[in-house]
Order: C-alpha cells, then structure tokens, then sequence
C-alpha cells in the first residue's frame, strides 16, 4: 500500500511540473548609444552661456533636472531607454524640457524639446547614428535632417567634428532652434532660431 501511494505521489508531481509554465524569455533592451549620451544626457551642476550674435545679452543655460529610465510595454517584445532634461534659461525665466525616446520603426534614439512657456510647440534637437543628410521624420510637425558635419569656430572657440542639425518644419514658437550645432561632451555650441537669432557658446561646464 505504501509503495502504490509513493508511486501515486510521484506521479502526481511529475504531472504538475510539466504544467508548470516556462518562464517568459527575457527582453532584449536597447540602450541610448554612445553617440546620444555624449551631446545630450548632462548632469545638475552643467551649464553653458550663450552671447546673442556677437552683442549682448548673454543667457546662462544650467540642468536643473536630469533623468535616465528603461520603460518595458507588453505591447512590445523588447524595453528600450527614455531621458528627460530639464534646462532653466536665466534670459528668458523659462524652462526647457528636452525628452529622449526612440523611433521604433528603425531603433534610432532622438529628442524633442518644448518651451515651458509654449508647451504646444515642439521642434526636434537631436538624432543619433544616421549618415549625413539623413532625415528623421517623427510626425509631421517634427522632422529634422542631420546637414553635416565639420570644423568650425564659434565665437572665437575651434571645434571639431561639429555636427550641425535642422528642423525642416516651421513651429509655433518662433523662439525654438532652427539650426543646433553639437560636439561631443559639450552639448549645443551654436543654435539659430526660427526668429533669425544666432546664440554662440562663450563657456560651459559639463557633468556626465
């Protein structure tokens, strides 16, 4: 009898094992690249100062907010990272909130900013590891063409490697950038408006 129930008992173990359910495969993440990280993701205690053309006034841009996250949908079979700085402008009293996302469609991370002043208006800033001349297109109101990339100096300052984006959609707020100029571990070093401003980069500090 003891030995009819062991083997009863065995049996039904072996039985609920094999209903157990496999473990579901783990996600592959995509993470923002090293390219997107160096000219858009700074730390609070980052800033940099802007002369308007080669006159005054000077704005002072420090990060007063700056996030990194891995959101993972079950809509989706894959978890990718989002970021989200924030910029105060000492000119203009305004916050900047500039989010970092990815275009599913190609894997290729950009950002997008908005004025705390003219939250309806957006304008791309950056896009990363697309050959020059390539346009990135989000929506219909956010497309922005990688132009090209070279040396320059600004403002007196040599850069290299500078690589220059524009929107190709006019935005409700004239005051958003038309044209940015990147380097790697500096950020923005240059930036034409909509409205025909130029801002030059005289100085800065960065944390990464």
């Amino acid at each position: 009898m003891k030995k009819e129930w062991y083997l009863f008992s065995c049996m039904v173990l072996m039985v609920m094992l094999s209903c157990k359910k496999e473990d579901a495969p783990e996600k592959t993440t995509y993470f923002m690249d090293e390219e997107f990280l160096d000219c858009t993701i700074f730390k609070p205690g980052s800033w940099w100062v802007y002369r308007k053309d080669t006159t005054t006034p000077i704005d002072s841009i420090y990060v007063i907010r700056s996030v990194l996250a891995t959101i993972s949908p079950d809509s989706v079979d894959y978890s990718w990272q989002r970021s989200e700085m924030q910029y105060k402008s000492s000119l203009n009293n305004d916050t900047v909130i500039s989010l970092g996302d990815l275009v599913e469609s190609s894997f290729t991370f950009y950002s997008k900013q908005k004025s705390s002043k003219a939250n309806a208006s957006e304008v791309l800033d950056f896009f990363s590891l697309k050959p020059v001349g390539y346009v990135l297109e989000v929506s219909p109101m956010l497309k922005m063409k990688y132009d090209t990339v070279r040396d320059a100096l600004v403002d007196s300052i040599p850069f290299t490697n500078v690589k220059i984006y524009e929107n190709q959609v006019t935005p409700l707020n004239q005051k958003q950038p038309r044209v940015l100029w990147y380097v790697k571990n500096v950020g923005a070093v240059r930036k034409q408006l909509f409205n025909g401003e130029i801002w030059n980069l005289l100085k800065y500090n960065v944390v990464q």
